[in-house]
């Protein structure tokens, strides 16, 4: 007992960010912090000791800190630590309706994080060894037309994705001068991969448009050499959130007050 009360002190309460999950179709997932609160304000993330379970494991699992739908409905997670609990309400829904992985919002992600949009790499006014792609993204519709037209068609195989060079490059299967950017089995080789096997569907006018991200915790309070996780919320037009933490890139306005990288959020054992 004396382990969990360094963690969490007496005067704490615990919560779950966020608050309320929405999980939209088979593939979606969403991370969790356990954060303490003090006053009012967030003063750290209980990171270790931490017991998950969930009210319906028919509609929800908890998989190491990561909620993950299994049917539609609703049910509570909740965080133990200690004396301390905390849930969290989600809401699955579309389990029963076809899912695809978006060009604009997700392949799209996946070249921005690996750098390939980069100002440094195919981003740059003039492209890399004839391969241009738009700064960061910009311009989903150029640079679909790009990645599945240009070039003979060569950097994409719809009848054997593993063989396309959008893969083979980063992942380091043949030669690139950018060096290895993401590993075959990875979420990101999986976007990809199962964007090239359903036929590249293209982004379209009609597509959900991202309206703006949210960082949880908004405010924390922390001493000197304490870290804190972030989870990173996309908000569209269609009203779904998506958790995006795994794409995102950070910068920090004052390095000299907290620094920031880009890591995503550090697997938790599902024993906690």
């Amino acid at each position: 007992m004396g382990f969990f009360f360094s963690l969490v002190k007496a005067e704490d309460k615990i919560a779950i960010l966020p608050g309320k999950i929405a999980l939209h179709g088979p593939m979606a997932e969403c991370r969790v912090l356990v954060e303490r609160a003090r006053d009012g304000l967030w003063v750290g993330e209980v990171a270790e000791g931490v017991e998950f379970s969930s009210s319906d494991e028919k509609v929800v699992k908890v998989e190491g800190d990561a909620a993950r739908p299994v049917g539609n409905g609703r049910a509570r997670i909740t965080a133990r630590a200690g004396d301390r609990s905390a849930s969290a309400e989600v809401e699955v829904t579309a389990m029963d309706e076809p899912f695809q992985w978006s060009f604009r919002s997700h392949v799209q992600s996946v070249l921005t994080k690996a750098g390939c949009n980069s100002g440094a790499c195919h981003g740059a006014a003039a492209g890399k060894n004839g391969f241009k792609l738009s700064l960061r993204g910009y311009d989903a519709e150029g640079d679909f037309y790009t990645l599945t037209r240009q070039a003979r068609g060569r950097r994409i195989v719809p009848s054997d994705p593993g063989r396309s060079l959008l893969l083979l490059k980063p992942t380091g299967a043949v030669p690139h001068k950018g060096g290895l950017r993401f590993e075959p089995g990875s979420k990101e080789y999986r976007v990809v991969s199962e964007w090239i096997a359903a036929g590249t569907p293209p982004p379209r006018p009609e597509d959900p448009r991202l309206e703006r991200l949210e960082i949880l915790p908004p405010r924390a309070r922390l001493k000197p050499g304490m870290k804190q996780q972030l989870l990173v919320l996309a908000r569209f037009s269609d009203g779904r959130v998506e958790e995006v933490t795994r794409w995102v890139k950070y910068t920090a306005t004052n390095s000299s007050v907290a620094q920031v990288d880009d890591g995503a959020i550090p697997p938790r054992s599902p024993q906690g």
